[in-house]
């Protein structure tokens, strides 16, 4: 049995992704996960790995995990709109980042005062078994076992 080491990236109400108001999350057409309304506008890794994309806009960060996980972190609907409005970047491309080390900060109370949508999606681009064990609860950057994942229905 193979565990990732997980946190939620966020602060914030841990929602499922049929929850997102966007059909490109919603409909899980990037693939399986969940969503965080975030509480601030810090995002943080949820796992050691490294750095695969890196949106120049600072709304989306692709990372692998060390454990060969692919995930997105999605900041917000619509958010490429704002062209790195409200956005500070804190990692590269390509860079090994540590489970808690800070990758973005968005100003949620500007971003929130235009009337963007902040729910952030966490999306695994590469598994398709998966269920969200928790919902509508508060979680921090410090909670794991959020879901299950993979053939073998490991918790993390």
């Amino acid at each position: 049995m193979h565990e990732l080491d997980f946190i939620s990236p966020l602060n914030g109400e841990i929602i499922p992704l049929e929850e997102v108001k966007d059909p490109v999350f919603s409909q899980k057409m990037l693939g399986e996960g969940f969503a965080v309304i975030p509480q601030d506008g810090n995002v943080v890794s949820p796992v050691d790995g490294k750095i695969t994309a890196l949106y120049p806009t600072g709304h989306a960060i692709g990372i692998l995990s060390s454990d060969g996980y692919e995930f997105l972190i999605h900041i917000g609907i619509n958010t490429f709109k704002l062209s790195g409005q409200g956005f500070k970047i804190h990692i590269s491309n390509g860079q090994q980042v540590k489970q808690h080390d800070l990758l973005i900060q968005f100003n949620k109370n500007e971003l929130e005062s235009q009337g963007i949508d902040l729910t952030t999606s966490v999306l695994f681009t590469n598994k398709e078994d998966f269920k969200l064990l928790r919902q509508h609860e508060y979680v921090t950057t410090e909670d794991k076992h959020l879901f299950q994942i993979g053939d073998s229905n490991v918790l993390l």
